[in-house]
């Protein structure tokens, strides 16, 4: 099972710089109606992700240097970080059988 993390500058290379790991990035606004949803999508998802993937959100009010490091001018916004490198990112929601199958892609 995948603890979901919540991510700011501080910590973020500490969490997603790592060779060896795969982070599944949630781009969000706590304002936001479709962040919600793909909040709960998350939720569905965490206790079925394999433990060596790490899911992690970043709300963008608060850490919008890193939101404009990713380019994110919509959310939300998923990325997958593969030992550090962005393979994947796109606005929108995502179904949490698309999570399921972008992550073991990339694993």
């Amino acid at each position: 099972m995948a603890e979901i993390i919540h991510l700011d500058p501080k910590n973020f290379d500490k969490v997603c710089k790592n060779p060896g790991t795969i982070v599944l990035l949630d781009f969000f606004a706590t304002w936001c109606g479709p962040c919600k949803i793909m909040a709960k999508i998350l939720e569905e998802y965490a206790p079925q992700a394999p433990e060596s993937v790490i899911i992690a959100k970043v709300d963008v009010g608060e850490a919008d240097e890193l939101a404009a490091a990713f380019g994110v001018t919509s959310i939300p916004t998923i990325v997958i970080l593969k030992d550090g490198n962005n393979v994947y990112q796109r606005a929108g929601v995502h179904e949490k059988q698309e999570l399921i199958d972008l992550v073991e892609k990339f694993k």
